[in-house]
């Protein structure tokens, strides 16, 4: 199975983090026998969670060892439990009506786009452009979205006959 190319670069990351922090490499982790495997998978964890490292981080690089200890036909049979976090990500919230205001004030017309389609839409970053930022969404793409009426989702800057896009979906400041 495949999956994908941004989840493959991060484990390569994690997995290449690992190793250094632990003097080893890729393939000298996969030569490993299962024991082992799982042995050092738990002793990492400890190294770790001594060394103040948040929960989730450490569960996401013990996630890319088990991927690539798995794609070399290797599988840990190792249990790990991770204490639950109350750190950096404990007191996050969505920004008040008056902070979202003054975010799109301060923000240009393209920012404005993306900052109203992720917070009022539901749309995720790589909605809004893929991994390596070449393919980005685009109006016709967007079949439910409701165009003032004389622009065509299909019109082209260069179309004078129709009024410039940008100048009839413009986002004006926000009242304070």
């Amino acid at each position: 199975m495949r999956g994908s190319p941004i989840t493959a670069d991060e484990r390569l990351r994690r997995l290449g983090w690992l190793c250094e922090r632990f003097q080893t490499t890729p393939e000298a982790l996969a030569k490993l026998s299962e024991k082992k495997a799982g042995d050092f998978l738990l002793d990492a964890v400890s190294v770790l969670e001594d060394g103040k490292v948040r929960s989730s981080y450490i569960a996401n690089i013990i996630k890319a060892a088990k991927s690539w200890l798995k794609f070399n036909g290797k599988k840990p049979d190792v249990e790990i439990k991770f204490a639950r976090e109350t750190g950096k990500y404990a007191h996050e919230r969505p920004p008040t009506t008056d902070e979202l205001r003054r975010i799109l004030n301060a923000a240009d017309m393209r920012q404005k786009v993306a900052i109203s389609l992720m917070a009022f839409a539901g749309f995720r970053d790589q909605t809004l452009g893929n991994y390596k930022g070449v393919d980005g969404l685009k109006i016709a793409e967007m079949s439910l979205i409701a165009m003032p009426s004389g622009i065509s989702k299909n019109s082209h800057s260069s179309d004078v006959s129709k009024p410039n896009l940008e100048d009839r979906l413009r986002i004006s400041k926000l009242p304070e």
